[in-house]
């Protein structure tokens, strides 16, 4: 294998993760709607929500890298906003868990900012694609 073998390899290895783009923003999107009718949420939207943003994150990336200097940093202020999002989330669901563990229960006031921050990190989704847009 020679190095245009690897620079190859490596150009398609982009490539996929650029066309993972749509799919990945359509899977989050669904995941966090659907996440709204979700009573207890608990592990195993746990590692969705890790995976999916992960996915997202490294597709932004790819993809932005074609786009202006203007429209990598707006993309990249977008991606720790959704960063922070997520760990929000994280700690929200971990939360769920331990009212579950201990009153078989969420309370309301967690569920309700489980709720709102899934609502946010659907828009940071959102603004992220819109500003892939003006190139």
């Amino acid at each position: 294998m020679c190095v245009c073998d690897i620079h190859i390899l490596y150009r398609a290895g982009e490539l996929a993760v650029v066309q993972d783009f749509p799919v990945v923003v359509g899977a989050l999107l669904e995941f966090l709607d659907n996440g709204l009718e979700i009573a207890k949420p608990g592990t195993a939207e746990l590692e969705q929500i890790v995976a999916l943003t992960v996915r997202m994150l490294r597709a932004s990336k790819a993809v932005s890298q074609c786009l202006s200097q203007e429209t990598q940093q707006k993309v990249n202020g977008t991606t720790k906003a959704l960063v922070a999002k997520t760990l929000m989330v994280m700690n929200l669901v971990h939360d769920c868990q331990e009212d579950v563990e201990k009153s078989g229960e969420v309370r309301s006031t967690v569920y309700r900012d489980y709720k709102r921050s899934l609502d946010e990190m659907g828009d940071i989704v959102q603004e992220i694609v819109e500003a892939m847009k003006q190139k």
